[in-house]
């Protein structure tokens, strides 16, 4: 019953959970129900750059953010080949810098993955994912002129699902 009076618009979020605090105010028994999981959630509509723009940011302290190995700048070889032409990885020039690894620890952080696998976006608020985590299809070159965060899938989408929160600790790689 309570979904079905809860599907007035999907737009609507801040209603939806003002109904279910009126709701619980006039019958406690509805305080059991997890009204995150009904209803449907705004998409971003912000992005940090990078996990540690989001660090800094935030002025978290280091143990939030480990490094792993640092960022490093690599050059491309053009491959020998018998064809006219080579692969476009390699026509964004020779030097590629690769990004470092990391491991980091996002308090009431959140994961979208779309329907058929191809993206996904780590959150760390409602408004904010964090670009450098956040694979979007298909996964382009670096240097790339089409890879910036402003063209993620994730902005294409008006409404999420409803969280599935998880106990404990969530990891991804």
């Amino acid at each position: 019953m309570i979904k079905s009076l809860l599907n007035i618009s999907e737009s609507e979020n801040e209603l939806y959970l003002n109904l279910g605090k009126i709701f619980s105010e006039i019958n406690p028994e509805l305080n059991k129900i997890n009204f995150s999981a009904i209803v449907p959630i705004s998409s971003p509509y912000e992005f940090y750059e990078s996990t540690q723009e989001w660090i800094e940011n935030n002025n978290f302290n280091k143990s939030h953010y480990v490094e792993i190995y640092p960022e490093i700048d690599i050059q491309l070889n053009h491959p020998k080949s018998l064809d006219n032409s080579i692969h476009f990885s390699f026509r964004f020039g020779k030097n590629i810098k690769l990004p470092s690894s990391f491991v980091v620890t996002i308090p009431q952080g959140r994961f979208w993955l779309s329907s058929d696998q191809t993206q996904s976006a780590i959150f760390t608020d409602e408004s904010h994912f964090l670009a450098d985590i956040s694979p979007d299809f298909p996964i382009l070159s670096p240097n790339h002129p089409d890879k910036n965060p402003r063209n993620h899938a994730i902005f294409s989408i008006e409404h999420l699902p409803p969280i599935h929160f998880r106990e404990g600790n969530l990891e991804g790689i």
